[in-house]
């Protein structure tokens, strides 16, 4: 009782004993112990590896497969310039986000328990909760289709006799069926070793990627790759492609959407183990991003399709194998992305004493991932996805509620809030930028395409 006073007392004036503030409580603004309920995150031991996997693993997703067309339409100037804004924009957030983890001996181990502290219970779910949760959701659709897509093709590649053909949504349900298994662990703990294995095939996949374009515009190509411009495009196709563009790498620049949940996970203090493992993150990062973009848009100019491998012309197996780890790495992406989901609705029910345990865990992970699988199977827009959910909320998660929070949380310590409430204005302009043009493309495309294909 007395060190839970201590914490509400710390909390409240910013007083908090050098012993407790080396080992903080996870509460809510309310005082309320948050490692009873939330059991997914809190008490596993991890350490600087781990932040590193979850980190390579979300950023270094389906997205990155998309850069060589988003090149395209911003060109080379323009696309390796927003790339590292984007890239060091992420970082300046991670950096924000570890020093807000522990403050004044509460430690906040969800994105929206500190939004929450920082906004208050109903504008806190709204722009922190709200945000975060049609992230992960956007991003494990995407993830979904991707593995159809990936599944689909690799069938068509290694079955050389006459087979029966099997359309996208197939392969999506398919997939779906799979994760119903694997989403039934307990904790972020028990994926540990799948979330290292995908990490692990997420770079390479990137470098057959970079492998095959380099190939491709040696070969196909005679050495001279495709055409670098916007010819051919009209003025207003060419723009607002430009600004769809910008959604496509918004999209995969960050994984705050769960950083906050992954650092409860190590013991306090946090953040030197945490900065540790995003900065070699960000290493393997820079060293996937930029080859594949550059390599792709290189090899194939304007005729980047949105999955740079649909443009690798071979060899057969080498695209087979890719293929493959790509399905293998959506299968860890999507643990990661959904836990905070779970997380969410399974306490929700544990404290209205609605379902809890085993039963809460089956019910609720299998509804949530059927009707991802019936999202992904009805609008299988793998690029234009990707572009809107970079707008409408990976911009705001990543980009500028950070910022946001820190001005809020550290009033009094800082010397330069106009610099961060500037970066929350200019990021909010460019993901509704980002957010008009995918919205174009969606009408667009869904004009001729033909559901449950």
């Amino acid at each position: 009782m007395a060190k839970e006073r201590a914490v509400e007392k710390g909390a409240t004036q910013g007083e908090y004993p050098e012993s407790e503030y080396n080992n903080p409580i996870p509460v809510n603004k309310a005082g309320e112990r948050l490692d009873e309920t939330s059991e997914i995150w809190v008490g596993h031991g991890a350490n600087w590896f781990d932040v590193m996997a979850s980190t390579v693993t979300i950023m270094i997703g389906s997205g990155i497969l998309h850069y060589p067309e988003a090149f395209a339409f911003l060109s080379w100037p323009g696309g390796v310039i927003y790339l590292t804004i984007c890239l060091v924009g992420s970082l300046y957030s991670f950096w924000l986000l570890g020093h807000m983890h522990e403050r004044d001996g509460t430690r906040y181990i969800t994105y929206r328990s500190l939004g929450v502290r920082a906004l208050g219970p109903v504008w806190g779910n709204i722009f922190v909760g709200f945000f975060q949760m049609v992230y992960l959701v956007g991003i494990t659709i995407a993830h979904t289709v991707n593995a159809g897509q990936g599944l689909k093709a690799f069938y068509d590649i290694v079955c050389t006799e006459p087979c029966a053909p099997y359309g996208l949504s197939a392969w999506i349900i398919t997939f779906v069926g799979a994760q119903l298994i694997f989403m039934q662990a307990p904790n972020f703990h028990s994926y540990r070793s799948l979330v290292a294995l995908a990490a692990f095939c997420s770079i390479a996949y990137c470098w057959i990627a970079v492998g095959g374009s380099i190939h491709d515009g040696y070969t196909e190509y005679d050495g001279h790759p495709g055409r670098h411009n916007l010819n051919g495009f009209s003025f207003q196709n060419g723009f607002f492609n430009v600004i769809a563009s910008l959604g496509a790498i918004l999209f995969s620049s960050g994984s705050q959407n769960i950083s906050m949940e992954v650092q409860a996970q190590l013991p306090a203090p946090s953040f030197p183990a945490f900065w540790k493992g995003i900065c070699v993150a960000f290493l393997i990062i820079c060293f996937c991003d930029y080859p594949v973009a550059i390599a792709g848009y290189w090899a194939y100019g304007n005729k980047c399709q949105d999955n740079v491998y649909s443009n690798i012309s071979g060899p057969p197996w080498m695209k087979a194998v890719g293929y493959m780890l790509i399905v293998i790495h959506m299968v860890g992406a999507n643990q990661v992305a959904m836990m905070p989901v779970f997380d969410l609705i399974e306490e929700t029910l544990h404290r209205r004493r609605i379902i809890s345990g085993f039963p809460s865990r089956l019910v609720v992970r299998s509804i949530i991932t059927v009707l991802i699988g019936a999202i992904a199977v009805t609008l299988p827009f793998f690029g234009t996805i990707l572009n809107f959910i970079g707008g409408v909320a990976s911009c705001a998660v990543i980009f500028w509620i950070p910022p946001l929070l820190w001005v809020i949380l550290v009033r009094g310590n800082q010397r330069h809030p106009i610099f961060n409430l500037s970066l929350v204005v200019i990021w909010i302009i460019v993901g509704l930028l980002a957010c008009i043009g995918a919205l174009r493309e969606v009408i667009v495309i869904a004009t001729h395409y033909h559901f449950f294909s």
